[in-house]
């Protein structure tokens, strides 16, 4: 449970960094494109670390069931 859990926040956390506005994109008011683009270009390296932990966490939860 405790991988879940940062996973979730991870994947909070690397919203708020790339700048996601999810209200916005819920109700179709941002181009979900442009917005990822943008958000890759300038922080690509935090995303890359980011997604590369929580998978890494995921992948070893896995592993224990």
């Amino acid at each position: 449970m405790g991988s879940l859990a940062l996973f979730l926040l991870s994947m909070t956390i690397g919203g708020l960094v790339g700048g996601a506005n999810i209200i916005d994109q819920l109700f179709g008011n941002v181009n979900p494109q442009t917005t990822i683009a943008r958000s890759m270009g300038k922080y690509r390296l935090i995303i890359l670390i980011i997604v590369s932990v929580s998978s890494f966490r995921i992948l070893e939860a896995l592993d224990k069931t």
